[in-house]
């Protein structure tokens, strides 16, 4: 999907730039970080118009940087689920364990158990 110039240029506006390169999305965003504008992702929405790219039903934008408010295109990569998942093994970041209890414990009111 493309979007108006002045929609691109309102969600760039809301970008601030951190030290570590990353553009930061100022604007709303969930309860994991990532941005998000009229309920599609800032990261989404930045790489399609910068790459002139339409995104297939299986691929998603990871973030190389593993930071969800992240839009910097240089920060930002299409891949598979399949890829994302086997980026945040490799990277440990995937929540096992103690750290999967703490992030049911912080986000319980989002997420849901049987």
């Amino acid at each position: 999907m493309t979007y108006p110039i002045k929609t691109i240029k309102k969600i760039k506006s809301r970008g601030l730039k951190v030290s570590s390169g990353c553009i930061e999305y100022q604007g709303y965003r969930t309860v994991l970080g990532y941005g998000l504008y009229n309920g599609v992702y800032i990261h989404r929405i930045i790489y399609g118009h910068e790459t002139g790219e339409e995104l297939k039903g299986n691929e998603i934008i990871m973030h190389t940087c593993d930071n969800p408010s992240c839009c910097n295109i240089l920060h930002l990569r299409k891949g598979t689920k399949a890829d994302n998942s086997a980026d945040m093994a490799m990277k440990d970041r995937s929540a096992h364990g103690e750290r999967w209890a703490r992030y049911i414990n912080k986000h319980s009111s989002t997420c849901y158990t049987s």
